[in-house]
């Protein structure tokens, strides 16, 4: 089996806001498949089962949305065995990335 690390792209969307400019979060996870086709559909599996949403304060319902695989990439040498996150956020507007689908 390889090792994959897989960069998930997810946005912050808000009930009734126009913004253009949403935030935006990048997760690192890393895992064993047994090939990068196996690894992809499984990033997009991890991708969508952690999408939420929630009650803001306000009333208004926040989703946090996979957008989509940024970045796959098989480790020849690397992090531990067991799958884990990183996660980064920025701003949407700084993000220009096309995701894989």
């Amino acid at each position: 089996m390889k090792r994959f690390s897989a960069v998930l792209l997810f946005q912050f969307r808000k009930t009734g806001s126009t913004k253009k400019r949403r935030l935006c979060e990048l997760r690192i996870i890393t895992f064993k498949k047994r090939s990068a086709r196996e690894a992809l559909a499984h990033a997009r599996r991890h991708g969508k089962a952690d999408e939420i949403n929630w009650v803001h304060f306000d009333g208004k319902r926040v989703y946090r949305e996979f957008v989509g695989v940024a970045e796959l990439m098989d480790l020849a040498i690397g992090t531990t065995e067991s799958e884990r996150e990183e996660v980064r956020t920025r701003r949407a507007g700084t993000l220009r990335l096309n995701p894989l689908y």
